[in-house]
């Protein structure tokens, strides 16, 4: 039950993240969520692990969009911190 409950507040947390962002994303009721990133998937996920955040990979034929799995409340924070500051650069 507490494993359930902290993976659908870090699924809220990046939602409403992605919203403010307006980032599409795929709606989801698991422990991931596909969002398009409009650089390539291969550069966002250099410019995340510069920052210490590994996101998924792309999913052919599904191109253009990462799989980003759901971690603790605490680590969906820092994800939106990162994300956050990346759109202020004109990253994402």
């Amino acid at each position: 039950e507490q494993s359930l409950k902290a993976t659908a507040l870090s699924r809220q947390l990046v939602v409403d993240a992605l919203d403010e962002l307006n980032l599409t994303y795929v709606p989801s009721h698991g422990n991931f969520i596909f969002h398009k990133v409009p650089s390539t998937v291969k550069a966002y996920q250099d410019n995340m692990k510069q920052a210490h955040i590994f996101v998924g990979r792309e999913f052919p034929p599904a191109t253009g969009w990462s799989r980003l799995t759901l971690g603790t409340p605490a680590e969906m924070t820092a994800f939106i911190a990162v994300l956050k500051e990346f759109r202020a650069k004109g990253l994402v």
